[in-house]
């Protein structure tokens, strides 16, 4: 699985496995936070939640599998 921001690459691994609340990819992107990507499996499909870092909120900003909050969606839009 690798992790590209604006089309970096800013981190890959090489892991087929990860478990449940386990951060598999991290990113800095340094004034916005730290990006946090933390996949769930299960058995016929891979599910990917997004969480972004800044001081001492996190938040989801992409999931297949949840909502993103109505927080999250007015930081993006910016």
């Amino acid at each position: 699985m690798k992790l590209y921001v604006d089309g970096d690459l800013r981190d890959f691994s090489e892991l087929n496995l990860s478990f449940r609340d386990d951060v598999l990819l991290r990113a800095n992107l340094s004034e916005i936070g730290i990006i946090d990507v933390t996949p769930s499996w299960s058995l016929l499909s891979l599910e990917v939640t997004v969480q972004l870092s800044q001081a001492s909120d996190r938040f989801i900003v992409y999931s297949s599998h949840e909502r993103v909050p109505l927080r999250a969606q007015r930081i993006i839009s910016k």
